[in-house]
């Protein structure tokens, strides 16, 4: 994670920014073969939109705002 940039947006809303780098992953099935694989990225931005329940912060959705560059 690099950073995360609260906001809040009233006593019962609040947004995070989140940005962060990932590296190469994926599922290998139990024979090793490759299911799935991604490539690593930099500076991917998330938008974490949140509601209060009680004493509980819920996420409501969550908005790509930038996909990053390959790592």
């Amino acid at each position: 994670m690099v950073s995360v940039t609260p906001a809040l947006d009233g006593a019962q809303d609040a947004d995070a920014l989140v940005e962060y780098d990932y590296t190469d992953s994926g599922i290998k099935d139990s024979r090793g073969q490759v299911v799935t694989n991604t490539a690593g990225r930099r500076g991917t931005l998330l938008s974490f939109q949140l509601t209060r329940r009680g004493d509980k912060w819920l996420i409501r959705q969550v908005i790509t705002v930038r996909k990053g560059r390959p790592a």
